[in-house]
């Protein structure tokens, strides 16, 4: 008996097969019959599967994950975990606060410790983190991170002195906030296509959303059980990031899950095909005969599965690479990562303290101001991501243009006299950090490709956390040798603009060099 193939190519490179028995098959009729079925199962599976697969400018085949409901509760998972990881840094002065009146005989120095363990290990250590994290695995990397949270606030509850305390909410801290950081990039950068801009905003907006929330909660924790019950409460709290974390399947398994459910609907459809039951005359058989159940779903599950793995998704690389650093175009970046902390987020600090300080608004005053930055912080981040999902011009331009607004913004503040126009000025300036954290991932992605991104954002991240660290420094010094605030603004406005004019540079580069740099020569 003689097997024939016939086979029909999709426009997403996904071949069928169909076997049938040709031997007596002389029928002309037949074999116009046998070609319709194929080719209406040929049209079940192109109609099932173009939903998850497109085609790039390239013609290179990836799978489009945005049509893909996993994707949005992978999304959903790293909102709530970056809620409750951000939240607590953003109102860490709160505890910083608590556990000095606890400690009465602990000094300023010793707290200033604490924040620049828990800062230094959240960025520091990026790019050596992400790529640990690409070799064991993301979900397990994420599990880790999440434990290490809430063990260390657990842990805290045992703690006697403030020298323990800064291994456990700073080190200990800080470095499950950059587990979960560097791995909740790197997974939407592999479950998101189209929407990734997107995503990407929605995972930043969940830091100024943390920020609004984690203040009442920890007012309520430490008024009615105190520092140490807090503690243990909010290492409860941070369970949740374990979780979440759960949730991130690893793509090669999802892959799987995916190609057996595609290869069982198909299946069904092509069975409820009114004319494909009819027998074959000739033949003397069914349809059942070119698609026996058991056989042709695993047939079809291969080929699929087989077609999902060929595919070229750019998975994160594994091994830690300096070569970026040869590249001009991403020496732009640590450029802007050495010039921005200037700014972000030492600008809301000092406004709070200007406000306090120098202007004597009242403490319900400056709630207003730090609210309002932080619900136009949380909407910025979701909008703008959405319009670069748009594509609708340039992103470096977008984010040029956004830097220099947010400097505009910072320029004005030492001139408010009143609430209204200091709210105007803030809202200017929280469109720059806004823009900042919805983009640079995503371009990074673009400009250097989703492989590298745990090497590029990671190096960026560590670049910008110990500039962090030096501009504090500096603007403080500034601050206390000029006796004002005017000339700290000014110089962190100028640093905002210049950010914004090195993303103009980088993007006259990109267009008169048509060339993606992860593609260029850097050897």
């Amino acid at each position: 008996m003689n097997e024939n193939s016939s086979q029909e190519t999709l426009g997403i490179d996904v071949k069928i097969v169909v076997v049938s028995d040709l031997k007596n098959s002389n029928d002309g009729n037949n074999s116009r019959k046998e070609r319709e079925t194929i080719s209406v199962a040929n049209n079940i599976l192109e109609n099932d599967l173009e939903e998850n697969v497109m085609m790039d400018s390239e013609m290179n085949a990836s799978v489009n994950f945005t049509a893909i409901a996993y994707a949005w509760i992978i999304l959903t998972s790293i909102f709530v975990s970056t809620v409750l990881t951000q939240g607590y840094v953003h109102n860490f002065g709160i505890v910083t606060s608590a556990v000095m009146d606890f400690y009465p005989d602990s000094s300023g120095a010793m707290a200033g410790v604490i924040l620049g363990l828990l800062s230094a290990a959240r960025s520091v250590l990026a790019p050596f983190i992400g790529t640990l994290a690409n070799k064991i695995g993301l979900r397990k990397s994420m599990c880790f991170g999440a434990f290490l949270y809430a063990a260390a606030l657990f842990i805290s509850f045992f703690c006697t002195s403030m020298a323990q305390l800064s291994v456990t909410l700073g080190v200990f801290i800080g470095l499950s906030h950059c587990i979960l950081e560097c791995s909740q990039i790197t997974v939407l950068s592999q479950y998101f296509v189209k929407r990734l801009s997107f995503a990407n905003g929605v995972r930043g907006a969940a830091s100024p959303l943390g920020g609004m929330i984690y203040p009442f909660v920890l007012t309520v924790l430490l008024e009615h059980f105190g520092l140490r019950l807090t503690f243990l409460l909010l290492s409860a709290i941070s369970c949740h990031t374990l979780t979440c974390a759960v949730f991130m399947r690893p793509l090669s398994i999802h892959l799987k899950i995916k190609a057996l459910e595609k290869s069982r609907k198909i299946l069904r459809k092509s069975e409820n095909e009114e004319f494909m039951l009819k027998p074959i005359k000739g033949n003397g058989g069914t349809f059942e005969n070119h698609f026996s159940h058991s056989n042709d779903e695993k047939k079809l599950y291969f080929q699929i599965l087989k077609e999902y793995e060929n595919l070229k998704l750019e998975k994160p690389k594994k091994k830690l690479e300096f070569k970026f650093f040869k590249n001009p175009i991403f020496l732009i970046f640590i450029s802007i990562s050495c010039v921005l902390p200037m700014a972000i987020p030492l600008v809301t600090y000092y406004t709070i303290l200007y406000t306090k300080n120098y202007l004597r608004l009242s403490p319900y005053e400056v709630t207003v101001i730090v609210s309002f930055q932080a619900a136009l912080d949380f909407c910025s981040r979701i909008l703008i991501g959405y319009i670069n999902n748009k594509n609708l011009w340039n992103k470096s331009i977008n984010l040029m243009i956004c830097l220099w607004i947010s400097s505009v913004g910072t320029l004005l503040i030492p001139f408010g006299t009143n609430l209204t126009f200091l709210i105007i000025s803030v809202g200017l300036f929280t469109i720059g950090p806004a823009a900042y954290t919805a983009s640079i991932a995503v371009i990074l992605c673009e400009e250097f490709g989703k492989e590298n991104i745990t090497c590029t954002w990671g190096f960026v991240k560590m670049v910008h956390g110990i500039f962090s660290f030096v501009h504090s420094l500096l603007i403080g010094y500034i601050v206390d040798s000029t006796g004002g605030y005017t000339i700290p603004f000014v110089i962190m406005g100028c640093g905002t603009a210049l950010c914004g004019g090195l993303m103009g540079i980088e993007a006259f580069a990109l267009k008169y060099f048509s060339k993606r740099t992860h593609n260029l020569n850097i050897s």
